[in-house]
């Protein structure tokens, strides 16, 4: 049973990587349902499975490596912050700004502003 877990644990996290990747690419807005088609699967079997798999619902898992993605893209590069909500695929700047400042409690804004901050300091 264990080594089942593992490899449904793997192809969740290919098919997650796969997703974002084309949400990411096609400025999509990540949905359960999007998913569900994009591995064509029941939307409700997909949320049962992972949510039994992880303990997690699965938006909540998309949503967490969405934000993981934005969180990179702010510290790695100098694309504007409005860019990054939609390259994410947040539906909105705004939806991007709500959701970052309840996951980080400081806004995307403010984040890259402190890590650039502390970075320049690291240099001097």
């Amino acid at each position: 049973m264990q080594r089942s877990t593992h490899r449904d644990r793997q192809r969740l996290e290919r098919a997650i990587d796969l997703y974002l990747r084309t949400c990411y690419r096609e400025r999509e807005v990540t949905r359960v349902a999007g998913f569900a088609a994009c591995i064509g699967l029941n939307r409700s079997y997909v949320s049962r499975w992972v949510s039994a798999l992880t303990g997690s619902p699965l938006g909540h898992l998309l949503q967490r490596r969405q934000l993981q993605r934005a969180e990179e893209w702010l510290r790695l590069t100098t694309l504007p912050v409005a860019e990054i909500g939609p390259a994410s695929a947040f539906g909105s700047r705004h939806t991007f700004h709500r959701v970052f400042l309840a996951a980080y409690g400081i806004t995307p804004a403010l984040y890259r502003a402190q890590v650039t901050e502390r970075d320049t300091s690291r240099a001097s």
